[in-house]
């Protein structure tokens, strides 16, 4: 997904925000990972810390997209 993203051309006046979304995105995928992971399927382990770290670093990529999305509108 990054690198589809990273190779979008922006207009010259966005470059800042499609750059910060981008990261945003970014931070936003591997917190969701991170909290897939931190649920084990096959041994139906739930891991609270990994889980509930993960959670807040999605919800901080969250707030970082929703900035840039109000700056577009």
């Amino acid at each position: 997904m990054h690198s589809y993203f990273n190779r979008l051309d922006s207009p010259f006046c966005f470059v800042h925000e499609h750059q910060f979304m981008l990261k945003a995105l970014s931070e936003y995928v591997k917190a969701t990972e991170d909290i897939v992971s931190a649920i084990k399927v096959e041994s139906r382990v739930f891991t609270e810390e990994p889980y509930l770290i993960a959670l807040k670093e999605q919800n901080n990529a969250t707030e970082k997209i929703s900035k840039v999305a109000k700056l577009l509108i």
